[in-house]
Protein backbone atom coordinates (compact mmCIF):
# COMPACT_ATOMS: atom_id res chain seq x y z
CA UNK A 1 0.00 0.00 0.00
CA UNK A 2 1.57 3.67 -1.14
CA UNK A 3 -0.57 6.76 -0.29
CA UNK A 4 -0.03 10.39 0.53
CA UNK A 5 -1.40 12.29 3.58
CA UNK A 6 -1.46 16.43 2.92
CA UNK A 7 -0.35 17.82 6.38
CA UNK A 8 2.90 19.14 7.63
CA UNK A 9 5.01 16.49 9.42
CA UNK A 10 5.05 16.34 13.20
CA UNK A 11 6.39 14.52 16.19
CA UNK A 12 5.02 12.33 18.69
CA UNK A 13 5.03 14.51 22.33
CA UNK A 14 5.97 13.21 25.26
CA UNK A 15 2.92 12.46 27.60
CA UNK A 16 2.68 15.65 30.30
CA UNK A 17 1.43 14.78 33.72
CA UNK A 18 -1.22 17.29 35.05
CA UNK A 19 -2.93 16.83 38.92
CA UNK A 20 -1.30 13.31 39.28
CA UNK A 21 -2.44 11.99 36.02
CA UNK A 22 -0.71 11.64 32.47
CA UNK A 23 -2.07 12.81 28.89
CA UNK A 24 -1.43 12.75 25.39
CA UNK A 25 -1.02 16.02 24.44
CA UNK A 26 -1.57 15.14 20.93
CA UNK A 27 -4.66 12.46 21.11
CA UNK A 28 -6.76 15.02 18.88
CA UNK A 29 -3.73 15.46 16.41
CA UNK A 30 -3.21 11.41 16.45
CA UNK A 31 -7.39 11.29 15.73
CA UNK A 32 -7.24 13.00 13.14
CA UNK A 33 -4.23 11.38 11.20
CA UNK A 34 -5.59 8.16 11.86
CA UNK A 35 -8.82 9.65 10.03
CA UNK A 36 -6.67 10.51 7.43
CA UNK A 37 -4.91 7.38 7.17
CA UNK A 38 -7.97 5.13 6.86
CA UNK A 39 -9.63 7.09 4.18
CA UNK A 40 -6.61 6.97 2.36
CA UNK A 41 -6.64 3.07 2.75
CA UNK A 42 -10.41 2.74 1.77
CA UNK A 43 -10.24 5.31 -0.99
CA UNK A 44 -7.51 3.38 -2.52
CA UNK A 45 -9.24 -0.21 -1.35
CA UNK A 46 -5.86 -0.96 1.01
CA UNK A 47 -7.16 -3.65 3.26
CA UNK A 48 -4.52 -3.98 6.97
CA UNK A 49 -2.46 -6.18 6.97
CA UNK A 50 -3.05 -8.78 10.07
CA UNK A 51 0.07 -10.88 10.12
CA UNK A 52 3.59 -11.33 8.53
CA UNK A 53 6.42 -9.28 8.45
CA UNK A 54 6.61 -5.69 7.36
CA UNK A 55 8.51 -2.78 5.80
CA UNK A 56 7.66 0.76 6.04
CA UNK A 57 9.06 3.48 4.21
CA UNK A 58 8.37 7.21 5.67
CA UNK A 59 9.39 10.03 3.24
CA UNK A 60 8.57 13.09 5.72
CA UNK A 61 8.34 16.54 3.16
CA UNK A 62 8.40 19.57 5.36
CA UNK A 63 7.93 22.90 3.58
CA UNK A 64 10.15 25.53 2.68
CA UNK A 65 10.20 28.67 4.70
CA UNK A 66 12.22 31.18 2.94
CA UNK A 67 11.81 32.75 -0.64
CA UNK A 68 15.55 31.74 -1.30
CA UNK A 69 15.31 28.09 -0.86
CA UNK A 70 11.87 28.17 -3.16
CA UNK A 71 13.69 29.98 -5.99
CA UNK A 72 16.72 27.20 -5.63
CA UNK A 73 13.98 24.55 -5.42
CA UNK A 74 12.95 25.22 -8.69
CA UNK A 75 16.02 25.90 -10.35
CA UNK A 76 17.40 22.32 -9.11
CA UNK A 77 15.78 19.22 -9.12
CA UNK A 78 17.93 17.72 -6.62
CA UNK A 79 16.37 16.09 -3.14
CA UNK A 80 17.27 19.15 -0.40
CA UNK A 81 17.71 17.05 2.86
CA UNK A 82 16.10 18.40 6.14
CA UNK A 83 18.40 18.27 9.11
CA UNK A 84 16.63 20.57 11.60
CA UNK A 85 14.13 19.68 14.33
CA UNK A 86 11.93 17.62 15.04
CA UNK A 87 13.80 14.75 15.45
CA UNK A 88 13.39 11.35 13.07
CA UNK A 89 12.73 9.17 15.21
CA UNK A 90 9.82 11.33 17.24
CA UNK A 91 8.28 11.21 14.13
CA UNK A 92 8.22 7.71 12.86
CA UNK A 93 7.10 6.54 16.36
CA UNK A 94 4.45 9.02 15.89
CA UNK A 95 2.89 7.41 12.30
CA UNK A 96 4.25 3.77 13.17
CA UNK A 97 1.70 4.41 16.53
CA UNK A 98 -1.13 5.79 14.37
CA UNK A 99 -1.20 3.30 11.57
CA UNK A 100 -2.03 0.55 14.32
CA UNK A 101 -4.92 -0.64 14.28
CA UNK A 102 -5.38 0.92 10.70
CA UNK A 103 -2.51 -0.46 8.18
CA UNK A 104 -1.73 -3.32 10.28
CA UNK A 105 -2.47 -4.96 13.32
CA UNK A 106 0.29 -4.03 15.49
CA UNK A 107 3.68 -1.59 15.23
CA UNK A 108 5.39 -5.02 16.15
CA UNK A 109 5.07 -6.38 12.64
CA UNK A 110 6.90 -3.59 11.14
CA UNK A 111 10.41 -5.55 10.93
CA UNK A 112 12.39 -3.07 8.47
CA UNK A 113 11.73 0.70 8.73
CA UNK A 114 12.85 4.28 5.79
CA UNK A 115 12.92 7.31 7.07
CA UNK A 116 13.79 10.33 4.99
CA UNK A 117 13.13 14.23 5.79
CA UNK A 118 13.17 16.04 2.85
CA UNK A 119 12.37 19.95 1.72
CA UNK A 120 9.19 20.41 -0.61
CA UNK A 121 6.73 23.39 -1.55
CA UNK A 122 4.24 21.68 0.99
CA UNK A 123 4.36 19.63 3.67
CA UNK A 124 3.12 15.84 3.57
CA UNK A 125 4.18 12.38 4.90
CA UNK A 126 4.32 9.40 1.69
CA UNK A 127 3.91 6.30 3.48
CA UNK A 128 4.55 3.24 1.97
CA UNK A 129 3.84 -0.40 3.68
CA UNK A 130 4.81 -3.64 2.52
CA UNK A 131 5.16 -7.39 3.29
CA UNK A 132 8.54 -9.06 3.57
CA UNK A 133 9.45 -12.53 2.35
CA UNK A 134 10.61 -14.55 5.85
CA UNK A 135 14.02 -16.19 4.15
CA UNK A 136 14.65 -18.69 7.15
CA UNK A 137 14.38 -21.65 5.45
CA UNK A 138 16.43 -20.52 2.31
CA UNK A 139 19.17 -22.37 3.71
CA UNK A 140 18.10 -25.30 4.05
CA UNK A 141 18.57 -28.30 2.49
CA UNK A 142 15.84 -30.05 0.32
CA UNK A 143 14.93 -33.03 2.15
CA UNK A 144 14.69 -31.10 5.39
CA UNK A 145 11.77 -29.03 3.80
CA UNK A 146 9.40 -31.92 2.84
Amino acid sequence: MDFVINHTPMTQPRPRLTEGRFYDPASQAKKKLKWLISSQMAKNDFKAYTSGYLCVDLTLCFPTCDRSTQSKQTVFTAIQYHNKKPDIDNCAKLYLDVMNKVAYHDDSMVSELHVKKIYAKEGIVRIRVTELVNEDNKDEPEEDKK
